[in-house]
Parts: structure tokens; C-alpha cells; sequence
């Protein structure tokens, strides 16, 4: 497939350095206060009229499920009052909304105790004694560090603006101990001739919420993998990938500020960093797992009571569909529950 380079938003993100690192790049591309993805007044990227959707989009279900899960940490945690409910990459807030209409609806006394605060990156995540920090798809849409091996060095990728127009890649060599670490922590081995993705903007992440947070759950559902699932895939390009009108494509410099970026996020590191902070680990599922966990059979039942040819039922249905639809969302969709200053209900995790 040829693409078409789109560079219009390109010198409101990067108005002089001749180049910069791949990681701040992909800040300026997604984040940046006026040509950035995320940043731009009038655009709506997630939905059916935007580039992608997430889970929340194709049907309430998803949130109700969530919900359920949601209160039962609650109640594992004592339901304190208050306590703090804080989502990870909100945007649009659509996930806080449905959760509040399913408390509202199924557990008033839980959404009146809770203090919900929608954080998206760059916000400051508040200091909170106890509570769940939840997120959809927030930690893949950070800003990484690409790296390449080669000839048994490391070397980190910079893009450079061409004098003719366009960008180019350039490379410096790294020595860099947070990238070595990253890598050596990650994966199994590094590859001749592969590219790395290293998201440090994670791992400060977790720091930040294990410094102000005593105790609380929290809960994870990205794209990702573990070493072995890496290890067993060609991918020698890594796992970065560019989205818009809902098609995928590889290119990060086809149109900078205007497609949706990310990268898989490496859960071995997840979990190795929390286990640094102190926290326990519930073994990582798939979202489909989660969901039946909490009560997805008990859903479908509900729903096949409405009748076959309820009218109303259609829309909900066909969101149902997408969700749970074999080798889709559901099934790429990672789940991680990691529990701050509490060993109730610990399951360990091994073989990672």
C-alpha cells in the first residue's frame, strides 16, 4: 500500500530543532497544545466518525462489567469513604460517564463515596491515600524511545526534517543504563537488525502513582505482550503502529499530528516495575477472560430474554458483536490487576 505524506500539521509540532529523539517525536505528535492528536480543538478520534474505538464505544456492556469489578475492589479495599477513583487516559471521558450511570443506576452509595478525577498525560495525578486507578488503552498511547540492535550495539533513533521537506531517520549510538535495563528487563534477547520500542514514560508512571498512593488496586487493559509472546513473532520493526479512518498503517511520519500512534506495551516490564514498588500482581488475562469473570455469561443470558427481533436491542447488540467477536478486541486486549499495600485476594503470576 503507497502512502501519502500529509505534513500540514508538521510545523506547528516542531517549529526550529533540526532533529529530535523519536520519543519526544511521538509526544509532540500525540500531545503537543496545538497540532497535537489529542490536542486539537474540534476532533473527535475515538468512534465510529474518528480513526479508532475502544471498548466503552461499541456497547455499555463493556462499562457494567467493569463496574462490577470495580465494586468488588471497593469492597476488598473496606469501602472506604471517601476514596479516590482516578482514570488513566480519560479524553473524552465516555468510561467515567457510563461507569457513573451504572453506579447511579446499581450502587448509588458507591459512586457517592468515590471522588472520580479523569487524568490524560501531562495532568498530575492526585495524591490519594486509598482508592482504584483504572485505564483503556492509555499506556500504549505514551511517547517511547526506539532503539535498534546492531552489530551487537544499541542505537537510538532520531528523525531529522530534510532541507528538500519531509523527515528522515538518524542514528546515535546509546549507552543509555534506563534503556539497557529496559531492554534487558523486557526481552528475552535482542535481535540483529530489530527495532525496540522502550516506554520509560510508564515506568514513571507507576512511580508517580506509587508515591502517592497507600493502598488501592490498580487496573490495566491495553494491547501488549510478554517476552515469549515477542519472542515468537517476527517483528523485527517493533510494535509501533499508526491509525486513521479506522485503518491501520506502519508509518509514523505519513502525517505527523494528524494519525493516532501507539505501541504495544510490554507487560513483563509492567509487571517487573510494580513488583519493584511493592505491588502484587493478579496473573494477566485477556479482556474476554475479565469480562466473564464478572459476569458476562449472566449478561448474554439477560440479553437473550429481550427476544431475537427486540427492535430496540439491535444497536446494543451489534456492539456486542464487535466486542466480543473471536480474535478481536476481546481476545488482543490485556488485563492486569495490580494491588498497592494489600495482599487480599493476591494470586501470584509466573512463567512470565
Amino acid at each position: 500500500m503507497r502512502l501519502e505524506a500529509d505534513f500540514s500539521k508538521l510545523s506547528a509540532i516542531w517549529p526550529s530543532e533540526p532533529e529530535i529523539s523519536f520519543e519526544e517525536y511521538m509526544r509532540r505528535c500525540l500531545y503537543h497544545p496545538e497540532g497535537g492528536y489529542y490536542r486539537q480543538s474540534g476532533r473527535v478520534p475515538v468512534g465510529k466518525a474518528g480513526d479508532f474505538v475502544t471498548s466503552p464505544h461499541l456497547t455499555p456492556l463493556f462499562s457494567r462489567l467493569l463496574g462490577r469489578a470495580l465494586a468488588d475492589f471497593d469492597r476488598e479495599l473496606g469501602s472506604p469513604a471517601p476514596f479516590d477513583l482516578i482514570e488513566l487516559g480519560a479524553d473524552r471521558r465516555l468510561l467515567g460517564q457510563q461507569l457513573q450511570q451504572f453506579f447511579q443506576r446499581e450502587q448509588p452509595g458507591f459512586w457517592e463515596r468515590a471522588r472520580y478525577t479523569p487524568v490524560d498525560f501531562g495532568d498530575n495525578i492526585p495524591e490519594t491515600s486509598e482508592g482504584i486507578v483504572f485505564s483503556n488503552e492509555f499506556f500504549d498511547a505514551l511517547p517511547v524511545r526506539r532503539v535498534l540492535y546492531q552489530g551487537g550495539r544499541l542505537f537510538e533513533i532520531f528523525v531529522r526534517r530534510k532541507e528538500a521537506g519531509g523527515l528522515e531517520e538518524v542514528l546515535h549510538e546509546t549507552s543509555d543504563p534506563e534503556v539497557v535495563a529496559y531492554l534487558e528487563e523486557g526481552f528475552l534477547t535482542l535481535r540483529e537488525g530489530w527495532t525496540y520500542e522502550v516506554n520509560l514514560e510508564m515506568q514513571r508512571a507507576l512511580g508517580e502513582l506509587a508515591r502517592k498512593m497507600r493502598s488501592g488496586v490498580v487496573v490495566t487493559f491495553d494491547y501488549g505482550y510478554l517476552r515469549r509472546d515477542y519472542a515468537a513473532t517476527e517483528r523485527a520493526d517493533g510494535t509501533v503502529m499508526c491509525y486513521s479512518g479506522h485503518q491501520a498503517h506502519p508509518d509514523p511520519y505519513r502525517a505527523p499530528g494528524r494519525d493516532d500512534m501507539t505501541a504495544h506495551v510490554n507487560f513483563k516490564v509492567l509487571l517487573e516495575t510494580g513488583q519493584r514498588l511493592g505491588w502484587e500482581s493478579d496473573p494477566l488475562i485477556s479482556q474476554r477472560e475479565f469480562l466473564m469473570r464478572w459476569g458476562l455469561e449472566a449478561e448474554l443470558a439477560r440479553e437473550e430474554d429481550f427476544g431475537v427481533l427486540h427492535p430496540e436491542r439491535i444497536q446494543e447488540r451489534l456492539g456486542i458483536r464487535d466486542l466480543l467477536a473471536p480474535g478481536g478486541i476481546s481476545d488482543t486486549m490485556r488485563v492486569l490487576v495490580q494491588r498497592v499495600g494489600s495482599t487480599s485476594g493476591f494470586r501470584p503470576s509466573r512463567g512470565f
